[in-house]
């Protein structure tokens, strides 16, 4: 199994939003850049295994739980048996605000967990996906 944990918070948030910053001339740049103005942090943690089965339906639906407290509301769930995977995405409101989303992507052999807290532009997340971790959830791919 292999694993990634990248956790963006304070000191090393403000460094990405600057290095997104200082390449203008990059658009996926420019809209990171755009969306990490008002992120408090970003956490994704990503499991890669050598076979399917490695980890469990429990595995995932533990997780989903968690999402299930207060103020989390499930937004998307996208299942596709060929290729088989699942996307669910959740949502931290506050009045109609975007405080925290949450992405869940579980394939035979990867398991990801993408959580930003923050205050959310659902528009400018849209332009991120499929970069850093956020699963591609449109059919244009």
């Amino acid at each position: 199994m292999d694993s990634v944990d990248v956790t963006l918070d304070g000191f090393l948030l403000r460094i990405a939003r600057k290095f997104a910053r200082s390449d203008a001339d990059d658009p996926e740049a420019a809209a990171a850049a755009d969306f990490l103005e008002n992120i408090k942090s970003v956490r994704v943690r990503n499991f890669t295994f050598d076979e399917d089965g490695a980890y469990s339906k429990s595995d995932v639906d533990s997780v989903r739980k968690q999402l299930s407290s207060p103020g989390w509301s499930a937004l998307v769930q996208v299942h596709r048996n060929v290729p088989q995977e699942d996307v669910d995405v959740y949502v931290n409101m506050d009045g109609d605000k975007v405080k925290g989303l949450a992405v869940i992507a579980s394939e035979p052999r990867e398991f990801t967990i993408v959580n930003i807290v923050g205050s959310i532009d659902v528009d400018k997340i849209g332009r991120l996906e499929g970069q850093f971790g956020i699963p591609q959830l449109s059919q244009n791919q």
